[in-house]
């Protein structure tokens, strides 16, 4: 696995704010974004009209080896087929975490999940936690927000630097339609917003119990998926409960019924998507905009005996798409280099001509220019501190070697470390701390050290 050693230690995370300053930009450079500079240089306050505009779509529970795009045998991302035609694809995108919340405040503030400490219904985001939000408004964005997730709130942090912030209040079950959000976006369009602006979109049609509306259901499958699988069933529960023996309850049946299901909300909701980058297109905000498709963290299939997210730190809830369109140009691009959706703010900044914070990410231009860059290695971490998971997980992937350190994994109450190669077991089936402990340790001691370095808040 490729990449450029960055280690997500001694970084500072206050804010710190600056002037503009000329960053790296890839082979097709803007004018308007020269021209900022240098009104900025000449003491001019106020950005050009001519920024692009920034969209950013977090998709809820989206795992990348779901998707048609990379590979998957159904059609799920056949309504992004004509946005992919536009956009560098990132084949090895990484989430910082399992957790909804977690990520999304990771993805907001370019800060790792231990750094940042929101975890689920735990710690809020905390003010002096500059979001990219924040920054760009601070540039003369106009800025707005949709999310159907309850966690993402106001009360959490999740509102800072929006001028228009709107969540859902009820629970995730009876979360709000995504066509709802594409009702949403063509009304908040047709209102004809101030330019540039930041539009941050999160639909979770893609989390349990992956409902699609009737009218809808059969579009993937050519039937309704069937439901053998119940999502709030006896035995999911007990499952994911912890109760001995719940697992060999789990057959075949359930589990083609749990990805029927889950494909079909796949499907559904990126066909949502997709209609709603078809709005920035009739509204003639498509071509200047810069769009970012990302899947929030994955979700577990019962792959290793569980169901859902935020309760393991395995590659199927870790491992999402990462779509980017640069604004002024339509190039495909698949790039297999591994990142992370902590890149995405220094990514907005680096293509803005914005000045660099430090955060935990790095900037995706160079890749976006040479699909081979990055030399070297770099090194992932991910964290999960959920309260129903009621231990904490961590994990860290360097080369191909990657390490899970368990306080509890689902009914073993003990501390728990697993050692997998994805280069041969891309699955993570077969366990080798026990033959590979010099690996172990040395996994062990560079998680350690990291954390160490900067711990995580309290309550994290």
């Amino acid at each position: 696995m490729g990449g450029r050693v960055v280690p997500e230690i001694g970084l500072g995370r206050r804010r710190t704010r600056g002037p503009l300053a000329e960053a790296s930009l890839p082979e097709r450079r803007w004018t308007h974004c020269l021209a900022a500079l240098l009104a900025l240089l000449a003491g001019c306050a106020d950005p050009p009209a001519t920024l692009p505009n920034v969209v950013l779509i977090d998709v809820e529970s989206l795992r990348a080896d779901h998707i048609a795009h990379l590979g998957y045998e159904r059609p799920t991302s056949i309504g992004l087929d004509r946005f992919r035609a536009d956009a560098a694809l990132f084949s090895r995108a990484r989430a910082p975490s399992s957790a909804s919340a977690t990520s999304s405040a990771s993805l907001l503030t370019g800060l790792s999940a231990g750094r940042h400490g929101v975890a689920g219904n735990g710690p809020r985001l905390a003010n002096d936690y500059e979001t990219l939000a924040e920054l760009l408004r601070a540039q003369g964005f106009a800025t707005a927000a949709l999310s159907h997730y309850f966690e993402l709130s106001e009360a959490a942090g999740f509102a800072q630097g929006f001028d228009r912030f709107e969540t859902s209040a009820g629970p995730v079950e009876a979360h709000p339609n995504a066509a709802v959000m594409v009702d949403w976006l063509r009304e908040w369009l047709a209102s004809e917003p101030a330019r540039p602006f930041f539009l941050y979109l999160h639909p979770v049609n893609t989390h349990a119990p992956y409902r699609v509306p009737p009218t809808r259901s059969a579009e993937l499958l050519g039937r309704p998926a069937t439901r053998t699988f119940e999502y709030e069933g006896e035995i999911p529960r007990a499952v994911m409960s912890g109760r001995p023996q719940a697992r060999k309850l789990v057959g075949p049946n359930m589990q083609r019924s749990l990805v029927d299901q889950y494909d079909s909300a796949v499907r559904y909701t990126l066909d949502r998507v997709g209609e709603m980058i078809d709005l920035l297109r009739s509204s003639n905000a498509y071509d200047d905009s810069l769009i970012i498709v990302v899947g929030n963290h994955g979700e577990e299939l019962f792959e290793h005996g569980g169901f859902g997210h935020g309760y393991t730190l395995y590659e199927e809830v870790l491992r999402v798409p990462l779509y980017v369109k640069q604004p002024g140009s339509r190039r495909a691009q698949t790039i297999e280099t591994p990142v992370s959706s902590l890149d995405v703010v220094p990514t907005v900044l680096d293509l803005l001509g914005l000045a660099a914070r430090p955060v935990d990410g790095q900037s995706l231009v160079p890749l976006l220019v040479d699909p081979t860059g990055y030399p070297g290695e770099r090194v992932f971490t991910s964290r999960l501190a959920e309260p129903q998971n009621r231990a904490r997980q961590r994990a860290l992937l360097r080369g191909r070697y990657k390490l899970i350190d368990s306080e509890q994994r689902y009914d073993l109450p003990r501390r728990t470390q697993e050692v997998y190669d994805l280069l041969l077991d891309p699955g993570e089936q077969d366990d080798l701390a026990a033959r590979s402990a010099t690996i172990a340790a040395e996994l062990s001691r560079e998680l350690d050290r990291i954390e160490a370095a900067d711990p995580a808040p309290s309550g994290g």
